[in-house]
């Protein structure tokens, strides 16, 4: 009975270790627009969606947000999609804005980020 009640204590022991070692994936979404300036591409504007906060409140570390937030200044698209691989982030799938006329009108680029919790 002794051994069995010791196996049992080691096995829930490992089981919780494995538990804490489990990494969270979070996600995000960029959307790339090109600027027009006298009817051609003079840039581009890059916003960030990471969807709802509440994502965020239960980690331990989320300084790589700040990170993240500065693919906002760059001005390329290549530039933009090198800087997230860069810091951990993965593309999920990518799929083109058309605009009203059926010309391609920006990219929306969704991300995926394992972290620890």
């Amino acid at each position: 009975m002794k051994k069995f009640f010791i196996s049992v204590v080691l096995i829930f022991s490992i089981v919780q270790l494995l538990a804490q070692q489990a990494k969270k994936e979070l996600y995000c979404k960029t959307t790339i627009y090109p600027q027009y300036r006298k009817g051609t591409i003079n840039g581009f504007k890059i916003n960030i969606d990471y969807g709802s906060k509440d994502n965020f409140l239960l980690l331990s570390d989320s300084s790589f947000l700040n990170k993240t937030i500065k693919v906002t200044d760059l001005t390329n698209e290549m530039d933009a999609m090198c800087y997230l691989k860069s810091i951990g982030w993965e593309i999920v799938t990518i799929n083109i804005i058309t605009g009203s006329l059926g010309y391609a009108n920006g990219d929306c680029i969704f991300w995926r980020k394992k972290i620890d919790e």
